[in-house]
């Protein structure tokens, strides 16, 4: 347990510290993607991350869920379930409504990015459960049990990997670390939070430390590509817009979301 906290509190202590100032410091995305040799780095240490955690699936899961008897872990555990679920939407919503009514830009962007974040990293999580359809822990059906390519469709206990809890957390700690870089204690606080997340669902059973590992990259990458976006296109002085749409025929109603930003 100790261990496997230290390892993604390290990773949130590496995460925070690749964050860029709020203001006008980050590069053209495209150029950024262009410019391979960071990302080809990244991208191998999470593969053979992900690898070295997947042959010892089983042994970590057991290590930690060895603790669930422990009175301050289960404590802990109440707690931080709580975060990484589908209220991190409404807190992000309400975080963006705080920053309208007390007229701060800054917090009312960091409410809709972190919306935008958690709609960008819950789709690939949706795809990925999908295509992946592995077994959680709890139905005690073995580390290597799937069933691929939506063959799974109404069985919740068959999408493990990856972690939709651990992506949310990561995507809003992300997108709002970035933002308030210069507020150390913010990017501190949670990525730590988020990496309790990570270690809780492991704890609680519902994943595979794998699953975990992989949902917090998604959440991480989708959270660092929103706001890249946003903060080049707020240095070209284009600031961007969420507005819903609906659009009422006699054939047809339609709900949406129109994303533009002003020239």
């Amino acid at each position: 347990m100790k261990c496997l906290l230290l390892f993604f509190l390290s990773y949130g202590l590496l995460a925070y510290s690749n964050s860029e100032n709020y203001f006008f410091e980050y590069k053209d995305v495209k150029d950024s993607l262009e410019n391979h040799s960071a990302l080809k780095w990244q991208s191998a240490a999470i593969i053979t991350t992900s690898l070295l955690l997947y042959t010892n699936d089983k042994k970590i899961h057991e290590f930690i869920t060895s603790e669930q008897d422990n009175k301050l872990l289960k404590d802990i555990s109440d707690v931080v379930i709580h975060f990484g679920t589908g209220k991190t939407y409404f807190a992000s919503g309400a975080i963006s409504l705080g920053g309208y009514l007390l007229k701060d830009q800054k917090l009312f962007d960091a409410g809709i990015l972190s919306i935008a974040a958690l709609l960008v990293s819950g789709a690939k999580v949706t795809l990925f459960k999908g295509l992946i359809g592995r077994s959680r822990p709890r139905r005690n059906m073995g580390t290597y049990e799937f069933k691929p390519f939506f063959q799974h469709k109404n069985d919740n206990d068959q999408k493990s990997m990856v972690s939709g809890d651990s992506s949310n957390a990561w995507a809003v700690a992300t997108v709002l670390s970035t933002l308030y870089n210069d507020k150390p204690f913010v990017g501190i606080t949670l990525y730590t939070l988020a990496a309790l997340v990570s270690i809780n669902r492991v704890f609680v059973d519902a994943h595979w430390p794998t699953d975990v590992f992989l949902g917090s990259a998604v959440g991480y990458y989708s959270g660092k590509l929103v706001t890249s976006i946003f903060l080049k296109k707020l240095k070209d002085n284009k600031r961007f817009f969420f507005m819903p749409i609906i659009t009422k025929s006699k054939k047809h109603n339609k709900l949406g979301l129109n994303l533009s930003y002003s020239f």
